[in-house]
């Protein structure tokens, strides 16, 4: 800042806000900025205005700091939203839709951390809620603690198989649907991005960047967060529909054609570009 060279700032997480970058205390998200945060942060909110543009991985995390009085001093038009640039290696979408499914259940699918503040208990209750039928749900990540168990322990004898570590081509060949199930305000989850490039649907909660994902008006595919029962119901609406029936890539485009490396190239290049032409204007205002 002081040799006259613009910064951009990427947000994709709650650093700016929050001492541990979540905003998730007590098992719940927060609704205000703990005064630990506040006194761990406090430089900070001097710092950000040396701040010229900011890009963020989604508008309500956008919107978080900005209503907690961060970035004022930057023009609107220099807030920008460009999501992940993410890919599933070798993956296919048209090869996944090929791939012989009779005789098996509809699969539901999870992956990511394992823990209650990406609402894995919930996701368990829900299932927990529907009872045995013709489905199946496979859970892929690792636990940080012994919470595994858990929620082993909570689905007993349902059809929920807790695999680890997968990779994600194999992972969304195996299944029909996602659940995104977050109780904490996810940013942009990546995993969506994955599902849809693939061409798998997702149920999502409607909490942080998962509704711009899915459609903020998309409720058949979104559900309150923490609401175990609602959830159920969107499971229960996809058990009623064929594998022909449900959503593809092509459902997902724009979400899909965002994503891609080029799109998010061209993104950020055209912002460094408007970047650098404002200061060229400050230039020019100051010399006259």
């Amino acid at each position: 800042h002081k040799r006259g060279i613009p910064i951009v700032h990427t947000i994709c997480e709650y650093d700016l806000l929050c001492g541990n970058a979540a905003m998730f205390k007590g098992g719940k998200p927060c609704e205000h900025i703990h005064l630990g945060c506040q006194v761990v942060n406090f430089t900070k909110k001097f710092t950000q205005r040396y701040i010229g543009a900011v890009a963020s991985v989604g508008t309500e995390i956008l919107k978080t700091h900005v209503n907690h009085g961060l970035f004022h001093h930057i023009p609107e038009s220099l807030r920008r939203v460009i999501f992940y640039s993410c890919t599933v290696p070798d993956g296919d979408p048209v090869a996944r839709r090929q791939i012989d499914r009779a005789g098996r259940p509809l699969t539901f699918g999870y992956i990511g951390r394992i823990n209650t503040e990406k609402g894995v208990g919930n996701m368990v209750d829900a299932f927990r809620e529907i009872g045995h039928g013709n489905w199946r749900c496979l859970v892929a990540g690792q636990a940080m603690d012994d919470s595994i168990e858990r929620f082993k322990a909570q689905a007993g004898d349902l059809p929920i198989e807790f695999i680890g570590w997968a990779k994600p081509k194999e992972f969304f060949e195996e299944i029909d649907v996602l659940i995104v199930p977050s109780f904490w305000a996810e940013p942009s989850p990546r995993t969506i991005y994955e599902a849809y490039a693939m061409g798998v649907p997702v149920i999502g909660a409607a909490s942080g960047g998962i509704p711009e994902l899915i459609g903020e008006t998309n409720h058949d595919w979104l559900f309150e967060p923490g609401n175990a029962a609602d959830l159920a119901a969107r499971i229960r609406r996809v058990l009623t529909l064929s594998r022909e029936e449900l959503p593809t890539e092509a459902d997902f485009g724009n979400i899909v054609e965002e994503s891609t490396s080029r799109r998010v190239g061209e993104n950020y290049v055209k912002l460094y570009e408007d970047v650098l032409a404002k200061k060229g204007e400050n230039r020019t205002l100051r010399a006259s």
